[in-house]
Parts: C-alpha cells; sequence; structure tokens
C-alpha cells in the first residue's frame, strides 16, 4: 500500500514539476530524491533534481551521469538537455558534446534565449564565430533591448572582420559620414 501511494505521489510531483523554479539545495532533500531514483529508475524529474543538487554539492561526475539518466528518460526535456550541456562545457567535455545538447535544448525551446546566449559562447571558445553569431543574432530577434546579446553580436562581428556589421550594432558612423 505504501508503494502504491509512493508511485501517486511522485506521479504528482512528475506533473508538478514543470511549475517549479527551483532547485533543491539542501543536503537533507538527496535521501528522498535518490530513493525516487531507486524506486523508479526512469524517474526523469527525480534525477534532473538530484543531478541539481549533486552538482550544487561538488560532485559534479555524479551529477552529470544523472542528468545523462533523465535526459535519456526524457529527451524531448529542454531543461534537462541545457542542465547537462552546461554541465559539460564547465567540467571541460568536448565542445560537440556540450554543443548538441544545447542546441537541442533550443530546438525543444527556442524562447530561452539564456541557452541561446549560453550555446554561443559556446561556440565563441571553439573559434566558431560564425555560429556564434547566428546563434546571438536569433536570440537578439527575440530580445532585442538585450544588452548583453547586442554586445555579443558586435563582438562576434569584430572577431570576423565584419566591421560594417559592427557598426550598425552600436548605431556609429565615421564622422566623414557625418554631415555638418
Amino acid at each position: 500500500s505504501d508503494g502504491k501511494a509512493a508511485a501517486g505521489y511522485r506521479e504528482k510531483a512528475r506533473a508538478a514539476a514543470k511549475n517549479i523554479d527551483r532547485y533543491p539545495y539542501r543536503d537533507e532533500s538527496e535521501a528522498p530524491l535518490a530513493e525516487a531514483v531507486e524506486q523508479d529508475p526512469k524517474d526523469a524529474v527525480a534525477r534532473f533534481y538530484l543531478a541539481c543538487l549533486q552538482y550544487h554539492l561538488g560532485r559534479t561526475e555524479d551529477a552529470i551521469r544523472n542528468w545523462e539518466a533523465a535526459v535519456e528518460a526524457s529527451p524531448t526535456d529542454s531543461r534537462m538537455r541545457r542542465a547537462l550541456g552546461m554541465a559539460y562545457a564547465e567540467q571541460g567535455k568536448p565542445v560537440e558534446k556540450a554543443a548538441a545538447q544545447l542546441e537541442k535544448a533550443v530546438d525543444l525551446k527556442p524562447e530561452h534565449v539564456r541557452t541561446m546566449n549560453a550555446l554561443s559562447a559556446i561556440y565563441a571558445k571553439a573559434g566558431r564565430f560564425d555560429e556564434q553569431l547566428a546563434m546571438l543574432e536569433r536570440a537578439l530577434r527575440r530580445t532585442p533591448e538585450d544588452d548583453n546579446l547586442a554586445e555579443g553580436v558586435l563582438t562576434a562581428n569584430l572577431m570576423t572582420g565584419r566591421y560594417a556589421e559592427a557598426d550598425e550594432v552600436v548605431g556609429w558612423q565615421h564622422p566623414a559620414q557625418v554631415a555638418d
């Protein structure tokens, strides 16, 4: 009977998970999350939150393993892909591995500008400036008032030698072009 009740509560937690924008950061959260994963190894939500806690606690390899399992169990959840991609990047995993997860996260949730910005930073670190610029421009079209994105577009244009495009970003005109 307790097993049925627990399964019911896990199901309610999964349903509510997309409405929660907080992650567990307290040590005592680990035991119930680990138990949920033990009860249902394909519980992507429990694995996701367990991984968030493990990452916070500095147990990065455990966290990455749980995010990988969460992505396998729920491949269409952009949050899980974003977390995994960011962890790969922060831990120095191959750029392609991190970028693949973030690219999928952007495909799944194209309105999430922070993921686009993170992906553009990964492209820049890899020297893939054309891809960085394309991602930043896409993000800037969604939020044209975002100065950080505009600065990224400016920098990417300068890095690729697109000086006229960089001038357009800042609205700068050469003094010879300005009529007195």
